[in-house]
């Protein structure tokens, strides 16, 4: 059968009532998304560009995991995830047989038809930060350091923590000091293209002089980014690459950086002097006075301030929207919304990322990410009001219906950035965030859940199921499918 490469960015496919977009990546089932993994998309792609046609089970496991060993059972978990997405054809027979030792076949009916031509992926010059960056100094000289030695750079933290920011002001330290240009490429912005190491390729292939990548927002394609890097590390000597991400990309060479929340007291503050010390205080404080804030920084004032960073556990982010606030709703209003975890849709700057335009937003962008045993482990310990131990989670998580792969979940929580790490000496300590915890526990607790259908249905979700190359103990993240015949 003849088929026309369905990589051609102007096609999209189509077999019955669904239509396949290869470079977006995405799958529409009557207009709707149909909610499948990264792996299993990759087979599916594979499968429908050859209809008709056996492809035997060494070629799949080979296109879609490359060099990696992989056994038969990681292949017919995703062919089993996608039957389950498919359903029938409108005949009753399914859309992909297996072919008893070979392989597998797709019998739908394909047509490629035309679709809008996609703009190539662009890198830019870096932004110019438009406002004073605080608290982070200490941090950008430790990057300085670190550079000297290290290639790759990933800052890790959740959102609103300043990731971004940070890695734009090192890059401007550092390339005025090393030599090197530096590009800025955002990966949420790339979330529908094909590949990404071939269209930065495209980029590197013309310029052969010291180059700094600073890649954003790489949570968006984790795997496929950590590929990416690699690759051009390897073919790019003179390449350095500085990625932001909710969680690491598990790379050969990443050296890890996690951004804590900014500094705030403990204990009561009396003097503005005092209050001055603390990052996360200054922070609020500027924020307010540009919000138009009267507000004259009294001790009683002062104490507002710190237990409304507290609320807000020091995140920059949820800082600048609440501190803007003071000007309409007063300092102290605004305090006991806070410290109720009543935080509501505080506001962002309309210019924002729409992750970032509101708390709900920020911290959505994480969740809708999950799998649904996950979210729910996560509304489990969200229930710990303040710091917990490892023994008290996973206590919890053991009353819960996640006994089996309760050490598991927490580890996963704290790599996604969805757990704060809160160490004293040799001991850690875990903390859900207040904003988050007002989430999973508020009445939107469903709403990360809605948004999962719709972003996994993009096939931007890239959880631990689909990194069959890393050989770790599994959460069950899909029902077991049923067994095939080989």
């Amino acid at each position: 059968m003849q088929f026309t490469d369905p990589t051609t960015p102007s096609q999209k496919l189509q077999f019955d009532q669904f239509t396949l977009y290869p470079i977006k990546r995405q799958l529409l089932k009557n207009g709707q998304p149909v909610r499948i993994g990264s792996r299993a998309m990759d087979i599916l792609l594979l499968l429908v560009q050859h209809p008709g046609e056996v492809l035997e089970k060494p070629r799949l496991l080979q296109n879609v995991w490359g060099p990696v060993v992989v056994e038969d059972i990681n292949l017919r978990v995703h062919i089993s995830a996608l039957r389950r997405a498919l359903g029938v054809q409108r005949s009753g027979e399914p859309y992909i047989v297996n072919v008893p030792l070979r392989g597998y076949v797709f019998m739908g009916v394909v047509e490629p038809t035309s679709a809008p031509p996609f703009e190539p992926l662009r890198a830019h010059p870096l932004p110019v930060p438009l406002t004073e960056l605080e608290g982070r100094e200490p941090l950008i000289d430790y990057l300085g350091r670190m550079d000297e030695r290290a290639r790759f750079i990933t800052l890790v933290g959740p959102g609103g923590v300043g990731k971004t920011s940070t890695a734009i002001r090192f890059a401007e330290r550092a390339s005025s000091r090393q030599g090197y240009r530096t590009l800025f490429f955002d990966v949420c912005e790339s979330a529908a293209e094909a590949s990404i190491e071939t269209r930065l390729r495209a980029i590197l292939a013309d310029d052969q002089s010291p180059l700094r990548l600073l890649m954003d927002t790489c949570e968006q394609r984790v795997e496929s980014t950590a590929f990416a890097v690699e690759a051009l590390l390897r073919d790019y000597p003179r390449l350095k690459v500085l990625a932001t991400s909710r969680e690491p990309l598990r790379a050969e060479a990443e050296h890890i950086v996690r951004l804590a929340p900014l500094s705030w007291p403990e204990q009561p503050v009396y003097s503005l002097e005092h209050a001055m010390e603390y990052s996360a205080l200054r922070l609020f404080m500027r924020c307010a006075r540009e919000a138009g804030g009267h507000l004259l920084w009294a001790p009683a004032q002062l104490e507002l301030v710190r237990r409304a960073c507290h609320a807000l556990h020091g995140i920059p982010l949820a800082i600048e929207m609440a501190a803007r606030q003071t000007a309409v709703m007063g300092l102290e209003a605004l305090t006991v919304m806070l410290t109720g975890l009543a935080f509501h849709d505080l506001p962002g700057r309309r210019t924002a990322p729409r992750r970032h335009q509101t708390l709900h937003a920020s911290w959505n962008w994480s969740l809708c990410r999950l799998t649904q045993v996950e979210r729910q482990g996560l509304q489990e310990l969200a229930k710990l009001n303040g710091s917990f131990s490892l023994q008290q989670a996973v206590k919890t998580l053991k009353d819960s219906s996640y006994a089996h792969c309760c050490h598991l979940l927490v580890q996963q929580m704290v790599d996604k950035s969805l757990l704060a790490l809160e160490w004293d000496h040799d001991t850690v300590q875990y903390r859900v965030f207040n904003s988050l915890r007002a989430l999973l526990l508020g009445s939107r607790a469903d709403e990360a859940a809605k948004a999962a259908a719709l972003v996994n249905g993009f096939g931007f979700s890239e959880s631990l199921n689909t990194h069959a190359h890393i050989e770790l103990p599994r959460l069950p993240f899909t029902a077991t499918p049923q067994t095939e015949s080989a």
